[in-house]
């Protein structure tokens, strides 16, 4: 029961990121999203400029 309370607290709180702070998220996680890291799309990929540094 006290982990649901915890959770539903969280739940409660919860508040969207901002378009800015969303921005700031992606330029940070963006690296990631690349044929040697996701494999299993790299076939969908035909060039290595999908994506801007």
């Amino acid at each position: 029961m006290q982990q649901l309370e915890r959770n539903l607290a969280i739940a409660k709180s919860f508040e969207p990121m901002t378009d800015i702070e969303q921005l700031e998220f992606f330029k940070e996680i963006v690296h990631l999203a690349n044929p040697e890291v996701l494999r299993w799309k790299a076939s969908q990929w035909t060039s290595g400029e999908w994506y801007v540094r």
